[in-house]
C-alpha cells in the first residue's frame, strides 16, 4: 500500500450530464485526467435518488433497507407523525468507524447524515444537516481540540447560501456566496491532510448540488422555466461552480501527496423541473381513498413562523424552542399530513418533494387503521393501479411511470418502516413534476405554476434529483481508461476499505470486477458509539436548515 492517504471527495448532485459537455470544453481539466487514468462509472443511487439514502449507502456499503436512513425524518405509524433523525439512527457502521477500528487516522468532513458527529473518528465536521449552533451548544465539531483551529482558518461552510427567501439580485449573491464557500472547504481541506495526515480522507462539498437547484433554467435553454432576458450571465453559474470545484479537487489531491486511491463520487445525478405542481393527496382523496375533513386544516405556515423566529436571538431562539418539546415535529406532521380524516382515510402521502410516496392506512400499525391486514396486497394493488392510471390533465400521458412496493426497492430489517408505496414519476421532456402539498384540502389535482413562483419555496426549486451520479476512481491497482458501468451506491464502500487493507464485513456490498477488492472478515460488525444530542436542542433548528434549503417546504 502506498504511504498515502485513501481520499474519497465527494460533488453532491453532480452527473454526467453536466459534467461531460464541461470536461469537453476544457472547464474541468482535472478530473478529465482522472478519468483518463482511471476507472469511470455511474453511480445508480438507491430509491428514490436523495441525499440521505445515497450518502449513507456510499459511506456504509448497504442498500437503505439495512441502514435505515431513508429521509432527514423518520415516520411514527401510531401517531401520523414525523421526528427529525440523528446519526445515531444509522443502524450499520460507516467506512470510517471500520477503519478507525484497523487502527486508520480518518478525517471526514461534510458528509449528510453524521450530525452529531461520530466519536469513532480522529476529526469530523457533520454535514450540512447540522442545525446551526450558538458557542454555548455542543458543537459539530469531533474531537473539541479542533475546534479553534478549523475556526481560525475561516471556518467549514455549512450552508452557505440561504434558500429561504429568493428576491432580487438572489442569484448573484448566492453565486458569490457558493464560490467562496468553495474556497473556505479547499483551504480546510488542505489544512487537515498537512497536519493530521489521515489514511482516510472522507469530504463532500454541496456546492454543486445548489448550483443546479437554483440555476439550472438560465443554462439550459429548452427549459420551460426559462425567461428570456433575465439570464443576464447568469447562464455561467453552473460552468464557473462546477469549473471551481475541479480545481478544488486538484488542490486537495496534490495536498495530500502520493496518494493510495483518489475517488470522486457523487449521491445522485440532476435534472430540470418543470412548470406543472401535482398533489399525491388530493388525487387519492378525487380517487375515494383519502378524505379531507369538511373544514379545511391548512398546513401551519412554517417558513413565517421560522422568519419571524428568525429575528430572535440565536440563543433565545433554542431556549424558547427547547422548552416546547417536539414543537418542530408537529408542525411538520401537521404540515405533511394536517386535515385528514383518518377513519375514512385508506392511503396517504407525506408529499415529499423528492421523495413521492404513499402510506396505507393499516389497521393495527397506524393509530386509526381502516385497512385491515388481511386486504393490504389487495388493496395495495388497487391503489397502485390507480397511481399508474393517473393521466396528465393535458397531454393525456402517465403521470407515474411506475409504481415500486416497497420490498422491490429496499431489502433488509428496515424495509418495514418504509412507505408502502414509492412512485417513479414520468418526466415529460425532460423535466420532472414538482411534488406540492395538498395543504389539507380539496383542490386542482394538477396545477400549472405561475411563472412568479417558480423556484420559490413550496413550489420546488429549478433543478432536481436524478437517480444516476457519477463514479471516477484512480490509483492503486485501477487500470487506466476502463469504464466499469452502472455501480450502485452500496458497492462502493468495499472498495475504499480494500485499498486501505481494512477488512471488508460480510454485510457489505463487494463492487464490481473493475474496482478494488478485498476478502471479507465474516463478521457483521457493531457501530461505535456516537454521541447522543438531546434531540429538544436540535429539532428547531433542524427543521429550519432543511427548510432554508429547500428540502423541506
Amino acid at each position: 500500500m502506498s504511504t498515502g492517504p485513501v481520499l474519497v471527495l465527494g460533488l453532491d448532485g453532480a452527473g454526467w450530464p453536466v459534467i461531460e459537455p464541461l470536461i469537453a470544453s476544457g472547464s474541468m481539466p482535472f478530473l478529465a485526467r482522472l478519468v483518463t487514468t482511471g476507472v469511470r462509472g455511474d453511480l445508480r443511487s438507491p430509491w428514490p435518488g436523495s441525499t440521505f439514502p445515497s450518502w449513507t449507502s456510499i459511506m456504509t456499503g448497504v442498500s437503505p433497507g439495512v441502514h435505515g436512513m431513508l429521509d432527514f425524518t423518520a415516520f411514527d405509524p401510531p401517531t401520523y407523525s414525523v421526528r427529525f433523525i440523528e446519526s445515531s439512527s444509522r443502524r450499520t457502521p460507516a467506512i470510517w468507524e471500520l477503519a478507525h477500528r484497523a487502527g486508520r487516522v480518518c478525517a471526514v468532513l461534510g458528509v449528510p447524515g453524521t450530525f452529531p458527529p461520530d466519536t469513532a473518528v480522529d476529526l469530523m465536521v457533520a454535514g450540512f444537516d447540522t442545525p446551526v449552533t450558538t458557542s454555548t451548544e455542543p458543537s459539530f465539531i469531533h474531537p473539541p481540540s479542533w475546534r479553534k483551529r478549523l475556526a481560525a482558518a475561516g471556518g467549514f461552510p455549512l450552508t452557505p447560501v440561504q434558500e429561504l427567501r429568493i428576491g432580487p439580485g438572489w442569484h448573484r449573491k448566492a453565486w458569490q456566496a457558493l464560490q467562496g464557500s468553495i474556497e473556505g472547504k479547499t483551504r480546510i481541506a488542505e489544512l487537515v491532510l498537512r497536519e493530521l495526515r489521515p489514511d482516510l480522507f472522507v469530504m463532500v462539498f454541496g456546492e454543486s448540488d445548489t448550483v443546479c437547484h437554483h440555476f439550472w433554467p438560465f443554462a439550459d435553454s429548452e427549459s420551460p422555466r426559462r425567461r428570456e432576458g433575465e439570464t443576464a450571465g447568469l447562464d455561467a453559474a453552473i460552468r464557473d461552480i462546477y469549473s471551481r470545484l475541479d480545481t478544488a479537487l486538484e488542490r486537495i489531491v496534490s495536498a495530500a501527496s502520493d496518494p493510495e486511491l483518489v475517488m470522486v463520487v457523487s449521491d445522485h445525478g440532476f435534472g430540470g423541473a418543470g412548470i406543472d405542481a401535482i398533489h399525491i393527496n388530493r388525487f387519492l382523496a378525487q380517487r375515494g381513498f383519502l378524505r379531507f375533513g369538511a373544514k379545511s386544516q391548512p398546513s401551519p405556515r412554517v417558513p413565517s413562523v421560522l422568519q419571524a423566529a428568525s429575528l430572535l436571538p440565536r440563543g433565545t431562539q433554542q431556549r424558547l424552542f427547547r422548552r416546547a418539546k417536539g414543537l418542530a415535529g408537529r408542525l411538520e406532521s401537521r404540515r405533511r399530513l394536517g386535515g385528514i380524516v383518518w377513519d375514512e382515510t385508506t392511503a396517504f402521502s407525506e408529499e415529499l418533494p423528492y421523495a413521492p410516496a404513499v402510506r396505507l392506512n393499516v389497521r393495527g400499525r397506524e393509530g386509526r387503521g381502516t385497512v385491515a391486514p388481511s386486504r393490504y396486497e389487495s388493496v395495495r394493488d388497487e391503489i397502485a393501479q390507480a397511481l399508474e392510471n393517473w393521466r396528465d390533465r393535458e397531454t393525456g400521458a402517465m403521470v407515474v411511470r411506475r409504481v415500486l412496493r416497497r420490498e422491490e426497492a429496499y431489502q433488509g430489517p428496515a424495509v418495514s418502516a418504509m412507505p408502502d408505496l414509492l412512485l417513479d414519476l414520468a418526466i415529460p421532456g425532460g423535466y420532472t413534476y414538482v411534488v406540492a402539498s395538498s395543504g389539507g384540502s380539496m383542490g386542482p389535482v394538477q396545477v400549472r405554476l405561475d411563472p412568479r413562483v417558480l423556484g420559490a419555496k413550496g413550489w420546488g426549486m429549478n433543478g432536481t434529483h436524478r437517480r444516476e451520479g457519477i463514479f471516477v476512481a484512480t490509483g492503486g491497482s485501477l487500470t487506466a481508461g476502463r469504464i466499469a458501468g452502472t455501480i450502485h451506491s452500496e458497492q462502493v464502500a468495499a472498495s475504499i476499505l480494500a485499498s486501505l487493507a481494512v477488512p471488508v464485513p460480510a454485510s457489505m456490498s463487494l463492487p464490481p470486477a473493475e474496482l478494488p477488492h478485498a476478502p471479507r472478515d465474516g463478521k457483521k460488525g457493531a457501530p461505535s458509539p456516537r454521541i447522543h444530542a438531546d434531540e429538544t436542542s436540535w429539532e428547531w433548528d433542524r427543521l429550519r436548515r432543511l427548510k432554508e434549503l429547500g428540502y423541506l417546504d
